[in-house]
């Protein structure tokens, strides 16, 4: 099964499998997106209408209470006035004609929102309407108006509104029209006398279903019905009776306002919100039926727009994705297969890729192999680094992070030669190279997991490091390492080997330092006694306060050569040598004594070399090894005298100048970086300190460069700082030489006026 799908994969273009992979993805995104934009959409709707029908509603019933609380005033009013109160007190007659035209004046004055109004006064029998003067009696509709209004029941407040239906009404074209008193819809019921607990007369405001339809319906939007309740439930104005019951049901309840409502009609389904608000004025509930497809947000719904933006998107989404899929596979097609090749390719390339890479992966191992390889170039290039003295803290850091070494706290180096001491004069002469690289090229694993670092060739010798936790652990690793190697060399060579090691040190930036004990441990053999194993520890004692015929060796030689190396005194350094070797040849020592001293001697000139960078190799191509075995040949002292002044001495002090020169100018920068910092504040020897040269170094430096002295430098830094204050500042003479270091102001003014003539008060007023 597994083999049919991959057969039927491989016969489909990668790059058509990528196009219906995306345009499947992306269509499939489109619609969710759709459905989600939708939901939001349709959320939003509703919540608008909700918050549109509840606004609108509230506007709604205050525009109604308004009209009917103004309605109310104005006939609380009229009642007050003498002509109506004359009505309603007096005895008339149709003879009375101006006093009713009066009263019908004023009842009637400023009404454009009454249907009609009726002033009936049981006490006369006379009823004054709209319709005009008729007898109580002639009243058509006394029954609906006993029905409605409460008439004569003495139930009835002193003033109220009251709502009557189209039931019991009278219509325009009957006879008897004229005689009737017009209740159909709202009506307002003022009990008079006023002021009287004793009613005998009704004021009947009018205002028909018409006349507050017009109140409401010009607040009505096209997406907007209402419907309005009593509070029995009775429907008193109705715009749309289709969502009448749930308004009903709504105002049992106790509903302010709806979910929304779906409702099928012949005109399809619509959804709608209803929100509700009660009129404390005429005590009636007001319901705002919203549909919501016709409101607000309605028409900006998910338009062709924006289906076409989301379209465009979509293909432009659906392009950016094919190229960034595959255009790295393309690239990687192009980079495996020529152009012939390419053109062959037919179905899946990742396929074709896929076959590539199984042929890669058979030759996993020999590139795990060459990484381990490079790997171990890198360290052994790190160690013979730090044999040198060339690594920084930073980055011994960098290493044992890099290689995942964790330093130990005590450590030697151990150097190892071939032992040839028995061997004919050619056996000598082979080329030790080829032998000791062939050594480390087949050093079995077991043996080359010994030490900390991994050996390495360096200078005519195999040198590693063993390191350890404790002092103990250390000296069986020296004995597991050395045992190791011996055995190893032996069997595989036929050779016995001669291993020197160091004093033991805790400080990884003295490696350099524990190299050159361990070359020493092995060169001075003859004088600290031979080892009958060949394992030769450094005695770092020595030279050091040995009696040379009741004499002690004077290592103010040693201090003062390495004083004049620094200081690039080669003429000092050649007056040392030769007064150290008259000293050696006035001595009552041994032979084996004063080559001791003689080898002293030259490790002190090999530790200067290697604190101030000279490579050694360089010194002697052949290895350090070469200059003791030189020594130890047995010349006479003014021969050896000789050879430590030109081929020793002469050999470091011209690497040196090389290197001065090569780094003249990054030291120079060095240094007026260093005078910027602190002000020229600072000494040659403190210069010298902080860039970890020898201040001669700094001197010959600065000479190549500029030609100028440190102190020459540092002065005209403080010249020129002095000027700049004194013309770019308000700082006073005083000020400026504190500033500038300087122990009292004279001592400035002098200085100043030494380098331009003029004192820095006239300076500044000068320029």
């Amino acid at each position: 099964m597994k083999n049919r799908k991959r057969k039927y994969l491989a016969r489909i273009s990668y790059k058509r499998l990528i196009v219906l992979i995306s345009l499947s993805l992306i269509c499939i995104m489109l619609v969710l997106f759709s459905v989600y934009k939708y939901s939001e959409y349709k959320y939003q709707r509703n919540l608008n209408a909700r918050k549109e029908a509840s606004e609108r509603i509230l506007q709604i019933i205050k525009n109604f209470n308004d009209r009917t609380e103004a309605l109310q005033n104005h006939y609380l009013i009229a009642i007050e006035s003498e002509s109506v109160n004359w009505l309603i007190e007096n005895e008339m007659s149709y003879s009375d004609y101006s006093r009713y035209t009066q009263a019908f004046n004023v009842l009637n004055k400023n009404t454009t929102d009454v249907s009609g109004f009726a002033l009936i006064n049981y006490k006369t029998g006379w009823v004054l309407s709209n319709k005009g003067l008729f007898s109580v009696p002639e009243i058509v509709n006394a029954d609906a108006l006993e029905k409605y209004l409460n008439w004569e029941s003495g139930e009835a407040p002193k003033n109220y509104w009251a709502y009557a239906d189209a039931a019991d009404a009278v219509k325009q074209g009957d006879k008897n029209y004229r005689f009737s008193i017009d209740t159909e819809g709202l009506n307002l019921v003022i009990g008079l006398p006023f002021n009287s607990f004793n009613e005998y007369a009704r004021l009947i405001v009018n205002v028909s279903p018409k006349q507050y339809d017009a109140w409401i319906t010009p607040w009505l939007n096209e997406c907007e019905e209402i419907i309005v309740l009593d509070d029995d439930g009775n429907a008193v104005y109705v715009s749309d009776s289709r969502m009448i019951d749930e308004c009903v049901r709504m105002k049992e309840e106790g509903l302010q306002v709806s979910e929304p409502i779906n409702k099928k009609d012949d005109a399809g389904s619509n959804t709608y919100v209803i929100s509700s608000a009660r009129s404390g004025f005429l005590g009636w509930t007001f319901f705002m039926v919203y549909d919501v497809n016709k409101g607000f947000l309605a028409g900006s719904g998910l338009s062709g727009g924006w289906f076409l933006a989301n379209i465009i998107l979509m293909f432009l989404s659906f392009i950016l994705a094919v190229l960034a899929i595959y255009y790295p596979v393309g690239a990687l097609i192009r980079d495996m297969a020529g152009k012939e090749e390419r053109n062959k390719i037919q179905g899946n390339e990742i396929y074709y890729l896929s076959d590539q890479f199984q042929h890669l992966r058979k030759d996993k191992t020999a590139l795990e192999e060459t990484v381990t390889q490079q790997q171990a170039h890198l360290e052994e290039l790190f160690e013979l680094r730090l044999i040198r003295g060339e690594i920084s803290e930073a980055e011994w850091r960098d290493y044992t992070e890099e290689f995942c070494r964790a330093p130990r706290k005590y450590f030697v180096s151990a150097v190892l030669v071939l032992d040839s001491r028995g061997d004919a004069e050619e056996q000598s002469n082979l080329n030790e190279d080829a032998i000791s690289l062939k050594i480390l090229q087949n050093m079995p694993d077991k043996v080359r997991q010994i030490p900390w670092m991994p050996a390495v060739y360096h200078a005519g010798t195999i040198c590693a490091l063993l390191a350890a936790e404790s002092e103990e652990e250390l000296q069986n690793e020296i004995g597991s390492y050395y045992a190791a190697v011996s055995e190893y060399i032996g069997t595989a060579f036929g050779s016995h080997i001669r291993m020197g090691v160091s004093s033991v040190h805790s400080n990884y930036g003295h490696v350099h330092n524990s190299y050159r004990e361990s070359v020493n441990a092995l060169l001075t053999q003859n004088i600290a006694g031979v080892n009958e194993t060949g394992l030769f520890y450094y005695i770092s004692d020595l030279t050091v306060d040995k009696d040379y015929g009741g004499k002690k060796y004077d290592l103010s030689y040693e201090k003062a050569v390495q004083r004049s190396i620094r200081s690039m005194d080669e003429q000092e350094s050649h007056r040392i040598t030769e007064e150290f070797f008259e000293y050696l040849g006035n001595s009552a020592g041994s032979v084996e004594e004063i080559r001791a001293c003689i080898l002293s001697y030259v490790n002190a000139i090999l530790l200067v070399a290697f604190q101030i960078q000279v490579d050694i190799e360089k010194i002697n191509p052949n290895g350090i090894g070469r200059i003791y075995q030189d020594i130890l040949d047995g010349m006479e002292l003014s021969g050896i005298s000789s050879y430590v002044r030109h081929t020793l001495i002469d050999a470091v002090f011209k690497e040196r100048l090389s290197l001065i020169n090569d780094k003249s100018g990054s030291i120079a920068e060095s240094v007026y970086r260093l005078i910027d910092q602190h002000k020229g504040n600072l000494t040659l020897y403190e210069c010298a300190d902080i860039l970890g040269v020898d201040s001669a170094y700094v001197w010959k430096a600065l000479k190549l460069v500029s030609n100028k002295s440190y102190s020459d430098i540092a002065e005209e830094y403080k010249l020129e700082e002095a000027k700049r204050m004194l013309l770019q500042t308000d700082m006073k003479v005083n000020e400026i030489a504190a500033a500038l270091n300087y122990s009292n102001t004279q001592n400035f003014i002098r200085f100043f006026s030494k380098c331009t003539g003029l004192t820095p008060g006239k300076f500044r007023r000068l320029h």
